[in-house]
């Protein structure tokens, strides 16, 4: 697997689930836009990668109380291609196993407040 570092806008609120043995997985969607200057005609343009994330255990408890849709983060985390066919149609999602993810400081200020640890 491939670790990355990505920084974008949450496409929406953290969702979380629990698996039967307890086990808390947050998931959302991440934005990623790069931005350049076309030389040739002086303007503008973009393009968004979206991938999925999966954020596991505490972790995922806290990125989902202390994130909403639009926030901005820096992830961290294990890049990973999910492929499945749906009618006949192959599909396929980058999902990110997230290690580390926090708020984009270059958009935000926090306040840092400690967890118990269980």
């Amino acid at each position: 697997m491939t670790t990355i570092a990505v920084a974008g806008g949450l496409g929406g609120d953290p969702d979380v689930r629990f698996t039967p043995s307890g086990q808390a997985v947050a998931s959302a969607s991440l934005a990623v836009e790069r931005r350049w200057l076309d030389k040739r005609t002086d303007e503008w343009k973009s393009e968004t990668t979206w991938f999925r994330l999966n954020v596991w255990g505490q972790l995922g408890e806290n990125f989902a109380a202390s994130c909403t849709k639009g926030t901005r983060v820096v992830v961290i985390g294990r890049l990973e291609v999910r492929e499945w066919e749906k009618d006949g149609a192959k599909q396929k999602s980058v999902e990110i196993t997230v290690d580390s993810i926090g708020p984009d400081l270059k958009w935000a200020t926090a306040i840092v407040e400690r967890t118990e640890r269980n």
